[in-house]
């Protein structure tokens, strides 16, 4: 026997009885509907979770709450029977069918083919064949003891459909509903129960022999199929059609016990998708399960955040929270509450209500406001909670309010709440003492009243705007944003601070209305001077009233507002069309409607629409990113104008960041609310508006009806365009490598210069020098010079020109070492230095002048890189291609150059060949150091890796080195130049003269001296002593010179020929 302890502990089968009785009753008896079959293992009791935000209720892996009890995922499931062959069907096998006179059977059928005969279920008894049976198609059709009813109805193939059968053994009474509604009912002539025992089977039609008939079997699905004993009347079995929890279950056959019955191809689906609205919201399944909990446990309240304070959990039988001030020490509730302070303390009672739930009660936080400012609380309570206050008690307490926040900085948020709240006082005790006193007479016949007096007076009013004008702007100041991003939840003292913005505009509004009834405001022809307007730095705004007669539209800031007051439009400006109102019913409106319009600057970042503590990081989407501005309508009498609307009101306000933004759009503000225990947070909406026009820097948006106004942007943008992405084509070490190469050979080319070097080979090193010199300074400074696109275009041809005048320049080089050794093997006549020096320009900077030229005007636009001072990559070849056909020459005609060398070096003299080695090794590495450079510059410029821009300055800087090692260091030129010169310097030092043996020519100078022995270092004594002795030894080298005339002859004739080598060279 099923006992319901066997499923639950005592104390919670009693709590979950004594919560489901109420609910069942309002449908039906327990006894019929909500059967106890249904708390088996498809039902069970939650585990309660004490969360801070309410009870939970944990019903474990493959159940949920359905907001009575954990019910299982598998209770809402279908059967499928997907086509007729192979056999599949479900049977009744966890108990036997009973025996019923009557019966409800209900379930929900969906058919895919109505032209198809399915059978949806059948029972049979022994020989007894479809005892009862019902079939889908082609009409809906059911079977009792034999006889058949053929109810005409057609299912829509593919929809949902609820059906219940009813029937009665003792008249033969039957009803068939459809969705709810009772479709056809009859007699039946066999008047005999039902027999228990018997096969019951969905999707097939009684066996057979040994099988089914396939050609009757069911195509579709079925779902929640329950026998009731008994008949169900037409609200119970809506109430189960309708039913959301599935706690409805037959006594005598229930859709769970179906599920261990499936044979054949069978599948089970859930959920079902019988239901196919939303049944109980979230925030139903939290009340119910806090609910059920509350009843088990205990009552209590919940966390929240209130006055800037989080208030914990608190069980109601506790009845008080306690709350550190914000601020406060960590340890300091221990440490008060052990020494019986109170001290940084607050509290809030926790109390229980008659249903048993925890409610709070409103909170005690005057121990976390700042002494001075809680002085100044209470002084206020004390002179404003009276029964009479006069205007100057207003002005004095606001003086000193103003003061308060004119001289200190808040960084407890609690002092800016404290801030607002008393404000507030101030706001709503001036709209009190507001009056205009009227005085009434009469003559007999007629009325009559008049205007005597307004309280408080103009000048009076117009002070207490400043003062308020002045908190709000102290409060609104960079010194108290610490206490204004504290304040929790993030934005509501802002919200509260807005709210009594909007009460102290309706007042103002109501005053100068009564101002101009007692005639102390008027203009020339009309009330265009009836306004009272104020600007500060962070607040500035415009209180006007119209005659509804004549509504002329408003426009903030308009002329007024700009020349007097210096309330700039370009942060933000709102206005109505003078059709704003439309009058429908004149007698409800009053004669004069006040419009206020402020403007907020600062106010976006303490009014965010995202809470940043609760994410822990700065929202990217939906972001206020404007100023906030406001208009508002206040009719005389609190008529609600803003329902007669015809027109929208249109303001334009600029973003306050302009970076890489997107998908702007217009909010509208909806104040939060306190009711009782429940807080409904304030929120940016965009019901109403629309954004009309985005300028980039600015927005222009239309709402439908009055209020507080923001624009709101992504801080990001998927599609942005970035501009002119430049990549970073240069780094330090990109700039020692030109810089040291450019340095070393400007320095070499000067050294030639100081030197006066005269031969083809100095002439040629020079040149090169000038030529990498000039393309190391363009390529530093102009490959990144895209800020006029004129200037980059002329770096960019400049660059391609000396680029090729290098390599053109190494070509010479080569072709020069080639002519000399030929010339000195083949013994030719001198070569003309004119000739070839004009050859070598024209190769050097006229033909790649003519190259580069050519191919800027072939491609013209083309040509240019937009992203660098530099060739487009599509056209890479022109740099590429000349520069590899140069190169080609040049390493052919030094191929051919070491081969005539080779062959001939015979003939010369061993420091001839030295020469010519030098001057090869230096071309070599000079074609081969140049070459890799500019391979790494393009690599560089096409992937901007810094490891390939360090190989880039470091082949720079060897080139450099190199450069000034081979054409000035090892220069024999200049090598000779320099020993001439030591010579000379030392034949000074011993009296030579050496006069009659120079030459023009610096080099064959070198050649006379390299020849001569060196001279003999002689004691310094008399003139003519020194004279003969001279004298001596130069006789005695010519005769020593007569005898070896012939090895002379040859030494003279190698030595011509090294000279005249080396002088080309």
């Amino acid at each position: 026997m099923f006992r319901m302890t066997d499923l639950f502990p005592l104390y919670e089968w009693i709590s979950v009885v004594c919560f489901l009785l109420p609910i069942a009753s309002s449908i039906a008896p327990p006894s019929r509907l909500y059967g106890s079959k249904c708390l088996q293992s498809y039902y069970t009791a939650p585990k309660c979770i004490d969360h801070p935000a309410g009870y939970g209720c944990d019903c474990g892996p493959g159940f949920h709450w359905n907001t009575v009890m954990c019910m299982s995922t598998a209770v809402d499931s279908r059967l499928e029977f997907k086509r007729q062959e192979p056999v599949r069907y479900t049977l009744l096998l966890s108990k036997a069918f009973p025996s019923l006179s009557q019966f409800t059977v209900v379930f929900w059928v969906k058919v895919m083919d109505s032209s198809i005969n399915g059978t949806i279920l059948s029972y049979k008894h022994k020989s007894n064949l479809d005892l009862l049976l019902m079939r889908s198609g082609p009409t809906l059709w059911f079977e009792i003891y034999g006889e058949g009813f053929d109810t005409g109805f057609k299912f829509i193939r593919n929809t949902w459909y609820h059906v219940s059968w009813t029937w009665e053994a003792q008249d033969g009474n039957w009803t068939l509903h459809v969705n709810g509604g009772r479709f056809y009912n009859g007699t039946n002539g066999q008047q005999k129960s039902v027999p228990s025992g018997g096969e019951f089977v969905l999707g097939q039609s009684s066996m057979r022999e040994f099988d089914f008939d396939t050609q009757y079997a069911f195509v579709g699905d079925i779902a929640h199929l329950h026998i009731w004993s008994f008949v169900l009347t037409s609200d119970e079995i809506n109430a189960v059609k309708n039913g959301c929890t599935l706690m409805y279950c037959g006594d005598a056959v229930q859709w769970t016990e179906l599920r261990s019955g499936t044979r054949g191809s069978m599948r089970m689906r859930w959920p079902s998708g019988t239901v196919r609205h939303q049944c109980f919201t979230e925030e139903k399944v939290a009340i119910t399960c806090n609910k059920y909990c509350s009843d088990l446990i205990g009552a209590q309240c919940n966390q929240q955040t209130v006055e800037n304070i989080d208030w914990s959990r608190t069980p109601a039988v506790k009845n008080i929270s306690i709350a550190v001030c914000p601020g406060a020490r960590k340890d300091t509730l221990g440490h008060l509450i052990g020494n019986k302070t109170v001290s940084e303390i607050a509290t809030r009672p926790c109390y229980v209500t008659d249903e048993n739930e925890g409610e709070w009660g409103k909170p005690d936080i005057n121990n976390c406001i700042s002494e001075p400012l809680r002085i100044l609380k209470y002084k206020f309570q004390r002179l404003l909670f009276t029964k009479v206050v006069n205007e100057s008690t207003i002005l004095n307490l606001s003086r000193e309010l103003y003061n308060h926040t004119e001289k200190n900085a808040y960084t407890n948020p609690i002092d800016v709440a404290a801030v607002i709240d008393l404000l507030e006082m101030i706001v709503n005790t001036q709209a009190e003492v507001i009056m205009l006193e009227v005085v009434e007479w009469s003559d007999g016949r007629q009325n009559y009243a008049r205007a005597q007096e307004v309280f408080p007076t103009l000048e009076e009013t117009k002070e207490f705007m400043e003062i308020v004008a002045d908190i709000v702007n102290n409060l609104l100041h960079q010194k108290n944003s610490e206490g204004w991003q504290a304040t929790q939840p993030a934005g509501t003292e802002a919200d509260n601070l807005l709210q009594v913005m909007k009460t102290f505009a309706r007042v103002l509004g109501r005053s100068l209305n009564y101002q101009v009834t007692d005639g102390n405001i008027q203009g020339t022809f009309g009330y265009e001077q009836a306004y009272f307007k104020l600007a500060r730095n962070r607040i500035e705004f415009s209180v006007e009233i119209q005659w509804v007669e004549d509504f002329q539209g408003t426009h903030f800031p308009n002329k007024i507002d700009t020349t007097q007051y210096n309330i700039q439009p370009r942060y933000g400006s709102i206005e109505m069309s003078d059709q704003l109102l439309e009058i429908t019913n004149s007698s409800n409106l009053p004669a004069f409607v006040k419009i206020s319009s402020l403007r907020f600057r600062g106010m976006a970042g303490i009014l965010p629409n995202h809470d940043p503590k609760s994410t822990g990081m700065q929202a990217k989407e939906d972001n206020v990113n404007t100023p906030i501005i406001a208009m508002l309508i206040f009719p005389l009498d609190d008529l609600d104008l803003s329902k007669n609307l015809s027109s929208l009101i249109t303001y334009t306000l600029p973003y306050s960041d302009t970076f890489n933004i997107s998908n702007p759009e217009c909010v509208r503000l909806v104040h939060g609310k306190i009711n009782g225990t429940r807080i409904k947070m304030w929120r940016w909406t965009r019901e109403g508006c629309q954004l009309i026009k985005d300028m980039g820097k600015s927005g222009t948006c239309t709402c439908s009806s009055p209020g507080i106004f923001a624009i709101t942007t992504d801080m990001y943008n998927d599609n942005w365009n970035k501009g002119e992405v430049r990549p970073l084509l240069m780094n330090f070490a990109s700039y020692i490598g030109c810089a040291s190469s450019a340095v070393l050979c400007l320095l070499t080319y000067l050294l030639h210069l100081y030197f006066r070097t005269s031969s083809n080979t100095a002439f040629l090193h020079k040149n090169l020098s000038i030529s990498i010199v000039f393309s190391q300074i363009i390529y530093m400074i102009g490959i990144d010079r895209y800020e006029n696109m004129m200037v980059c275009h002329v770096f960019a041809i400049m660059l391609h020109y000396f680029f090729l005048t290098t390599f053109s320049w190494l070509m010479n080089e080569a072709f020069n070492l080639y002519i000399v050794i030929t010339y000195s093997a083949h013994s030719h006549g001198g070569l003309s230095e004119s000739g070839s020096s004009l050859r070598y320009h024209i190769i050097g900077w006229v033909i790649p002048g003519v190259l580069v030229g050519a191919f800027v005007g072939s491609q013209r636009e083309n040509y240019y890189n937009p992203a660098m001072c530099w060739v487009s990559w599509d056209n890479i070849w022109l740099y590429i291609g000349p520069a590899a056909g140069i190169l080609l020459v040049t390493i052919m005609v030094l191929i051919f150059t070491a081969k005539e060398h080779n062959e001939n070096s015979y003939t010369k003299s061993e420091k001839t060949n030295k020469f010519i080695q030098n001057i090869m090794k230096a071309l070599w590495t000079q074609v081969i150091l140049i070459t890799v450079f500019w391979s790494f510059a393009f690599v560089s410029l096409k992937m901007t890796d810094r490891i390939i821009k360090y190989l880039f300055g470091l082949f720079g800087f060897l080139q450099g080195v190199f450069f000034i090692v081979f054409y000035f260091l090892l220069h024999e030129e200049i090598r000779g130049i320099m020993k001439v010169m030591q010579k000379k310097q030392s034949l000074i030092i011993q009296g030579y003269n050496d006069q009659e043996d120079r030459t023009t020519d610096s080099m064959s100078a070198s050649c006379h001296l390299l020849e001569k022995e060196p001279v003999e270092v002689v004691a310094l004594e008399t003139k003519a002593r020194r004279r003969r002795e001279f004298r001596g030894k130069k006789k005695l080298r010519r005769q020593n010179s007569e005898a070896d005339t012939i090895l002379g002859e040859r030494e003279e004739e190698e030595i011509t020929s090294d000279c005249e080598m080396i002088t080309s060279l």
